[in-house]
């Protein structure tokens, strides 16, 4: 589908595969008066029937005892879920920069069987376009949705990964409310540039009738997308990327 329609999809992040990803640690810190503005923000853009009485009864006790609210467990898991179902907005399209990982073929790549699509990020190839490098650390990342602008929530939340994925070198398009990939943000197929495909990698032990069956599929497209093909190293624990 991905070859013939010119559409890739972009997941949920409630779907990946590791339960850390799109996770990070939660901190409500910040002073009382930054803490009041920041609830006094939420009011305005939350305030509407049938919700305004009961945030009013809120606004009003945060008033009282700021830091009794700021640290309440029920208003922390409260906020932490809020977040969370908004990032889960998002869709997120996973790429590499890496076409000759021995452990990402075996994971992704149907034990070796499969084959890699390579795509453009020249400045037309949308969306790959728009991706952006994940960060890799040892720590998670803790978001702060009163101090964080809307930047480093991405970041922290949707571009920060576990050190133990670095091997993957990993970049990231995101579908989110108002960006340019898709406005209204979401998960879902979304179509690319037809001329952003420029090559296809078989595996290693891909079938012969399954590359002309994929290569069969390339007809009619108007610019040639180059054939490749991953081979073992007889000697060593990698594998190369030859022409077809």
């Amino acid at each position: 589908m991905t070859i013939q329609n010119n559409a890739i999809w972009f997941a949920k992040p409630a779907d990946f595969n590791d339960p850390f990803d799109c996770a990070p640690s939660f901190s409500m810190a910040a002073s009382p008066a930054v803490f009041h503005k920041y609830m006094m923000r939420l009011f305005r853009e939350k305030a509407a029937p049938p919700n305004r009485k009961a945030l009013l009864a809120q606004l009003a006790e945060i008033r009282r005892d700021p830091l009794r609210q700021q640290n309440s467990p029920a208003f922390i898991a409260q906020m932490r879920e809020q977040t969370w179902r908004t990032v889960n907005e998002a869709g997120v399209l996973s790429l590499s920069t890496k076409a000759d990982d021995v452990l990402m073929w075996s994971h992704y790549g149907a034990s070796h069987t499969g084959v890699c699509l390579r795509f453009s990020g020249a400045e037309w190839a949308f969306p790959f376009r728009a991706a952006q490098p994940v960060l890799y650390s040892a720590a998670r990342p803790v978001l702060n949705p009163i101090l964080d602008d809307g930047d480093a929530i991405m970041t922290k939340s949707i571009l920060t990964k576990a050190d133990v994925w670095q091997y993957e070198a990993e970049w990231r398009v995101m579908s989110h409310p108002g960006s340019p990939v898709r406005p209204g943000g979401g998960n879902g197929l979304i179509t690319f540039h037809p001329d952003a495909l420029d090559g296809l990698i078989f595996g290693a032990r891909t079938p012969d009738e399954d590359i002309a069956e994929v290569t069969g599929w390339l007809e009619g497209r108007r610019k040639r997308v180059e054939l490749l093909r991953a081979r073992v190293d007889p000697d060593h624990f990698r594998i190369h990327i030859d022409p077809l």
